[in-house]
């Protein structure tokens, strides 16, 4: 089982991106990081092979062309920005 790092979401966007199986980075997805110079690979995404991800520091402009970056990527099929939710404890009866 992998182990999800703790998440920052005050200093960092965080973009789940999930890549073709046949694609450039089916073999080392670690360079999808490359995709742009402000993004930086986390994880893996719990037992999903074509599911990882990465990270940019919070600063003005740069997620919307990182996130342009990514999508127009021929070896990414989806990417999606991830935002914090706040869980909540259901009542017990």
């Amino acid at each position: 089982m992998s182990h999800t790092p703790s998440l920052q979401h005050e200093a960092n966007t965080y973009f789940a991106v999930t890549i073709s199986n046949d694609g450039p980075y089916s073999h080392d997805p670690t360079t999808l990081a490359l995709a742009h110079p402000a993004l930086l690979y986390i994880s893996q995404i719990g037992e999903l092979k074509d599911a990882h991800l990465l990270a940019t520091p919070k600063q003005e402009n740069v997620d919307d062309v990182v996130l342009a970056a990514l999508r127009k990527d021929e070896g990414v099929t989806s990417v999606e920005v991830q935002f914090p939710k706040q869980r909540v404890k259901r009542d017990e009866f």
